[in-house]
């Protein structure tokens, strides 16, 4: 499985929701389409550990941010991000049998 760095981690961690939580609630990060966590979040769409999604409708408007672009973990990408103790909520990844 490929490894995340500490800052790809913390970025995972934000987008389940995870920093003061045992549990994650959510799979989403918005992040501005340039600049270090940009590149942060590209990285891990490339080792495979998150997906970029569209970030507006089919008419061209914004679904989240104006500038935004929205990410996602893959599972692979969620379960490298947790800690021991820690668990996906089975409503964002029901292929996961560890909960």
């Amino acid at each position: 499985m490929a490894k995340m760095t500490a800052e790809q981690k913390d970025l995972a961690r934000a987008a389940l929701g995870l920093r003061h939580r045992r549990q994650s609630y959510r799979n989403r990060y918005v992040s501005l389409p340039a600049g270090d966590t940009f590149a942060h979040w590209q990285a891990m769409v490339a080792a495979g550990l998150a997906e970029q999604h569209p970030s507006t409708r089919a008419d061209g408007t914004p679904l989240y941010a104006a500038v935004g672009v929205l990410f996602a973990l893959t599972l692979a990408g969620a379960v490298a991000a947790l800690e021991p103790g820690e668990f996906l909520d089975p409503e964002d990844f029901p292929e996961d049998d560890h909960g």
